[in-house]
């Protein structure tokens, strides 16, 4: 028999830039236009997942490849 791994639902949110706020995304020590979270640069269309009380960004690509939309 064969079995796959159930999906698991996590909290996601595409950043649009400033001044679209999500909650821990900080404007970046050096380029004002990005954000920072947990140390890693935030860029317009990049999705920051909250899985497990922690925060990780993924590009628009790395999303859409591991992730799928709940019906």
């Amino acid at each position: 028999m064969k079995f796959q791994y159930k999906p698991k639902k996590v909290t996601a949110v595409q950043w649009k830039g400033w001044p679209h706020k999500i909650k821990g995304v900080l404007v970046h020590i050096t380029y004002s236009q990005l954000g920072m979270i947990n140390g890693e640069e935030v860029y317009v269309d990049n999705w920051v997942v909250t899985e497990d009380g922690q925060q990780r960004v993924y590009s628009d690509w790395q999303f859409r490849q591991i992730f799928e939309k709940v019906k």
